[in-house]
């Protein structure tokens, strides 16, 4: 049993959701300057952290909704 039964669309969600800022923090940090390895350090984490509230309120709308639907 899944802990969160997701279809295939809300997963490709998720996904963008995470990488996505995930990718433009690396890069940003890039192209100012940094060092690659500092980009891909900082610029990841930070993305990560600017990531994980949009997948925490995504969650809480997708709980929101499988309840209503199942009342």
């Amino acid at each position: 049993m899944a802990l969160f039964p997701l279809s295939q669309s809300e997963l490709w969600t998720l996904r963008v959701l995470f990488f996505g800022p995930v990718l433009l923090g690396t890069g940003g940090m890039a192209l100012s300057g940094t060092p690659i390895g500092a980009s891909l350090l900082s610029g990841g984490t930070v993305g990560g952290f600017v990531a994980l509230p949009l997948l925490v309120g995504y969650l809480l709308v997708l709980s929101a909704v499988e309840s209503r639907s199942a009342s």
